[in-house]
Formats: structure tokens, sequence, C-alpha cells
């Protein structure tokens, strides 16, 4: 939650070289891949954990800070929060 507050703040401030964001954009790709349909979650979610359920909640709440740091400008914020996720 902080982490998506810090987003906001920052995001008004961003100015940085664009050159990175393709990649950034493709792992992202990558990532939403990966939470949106893989069998890795499916495994996960037939199984209920909730633990594990949580997590998974929030990289997708991580990966859409990430989609609005990038759509802001913010590289390396991105990238950084979609390592995290």
């Amino acid at each position: 939650m902080l982490l998506s507050l810090a987003s906001g703040v920052q995001a008004a401030s961003c100015d940085e070289d664009q050159s990175k964001a393709p990649q950034v954009a493709q792992k992202l790709d990558l990532l939403a891949r990966l939470l949106d349909d893989s069998k890795p979650l499916r495994r996960a979610q037939a199984a209920g954990d909730t633990e594990v359920l949580a997590k998974i909640d929030e990289a997708r709440a991580s990966m859409g800070d990430a989609r609005a740091a990038l759509d802001d400008g913010c590289i390396t914020e991105a990238s950084n929060i979609s390592s995290a996720a």
C-alpha cells in the first residue's frame, strides 16, 4: 500500500529516458500472463492455500501499480515494482 502511495507521489516528477520502456512493457506482459492463466497459478488456486492466493492478489495489485508507473513515464519505478511482484 505504501508503495502505491509512493507511486502516485513520484509519478508527477518522473522525467526519465524512455528507451527502456519497451523492455519493461514486455516484462509486465509476461507477468500478466503468469498471473492470469498459468499452470502454477491454476495449481495454487486449486490448492486453495489462502497465503498463496493473497500473494497472487498482491502481485496483481503491484502489476497494476507498475503499469501506472510505466504509463506515467516512470520506467525505473515500473521495473522495480514488476520485479518485486
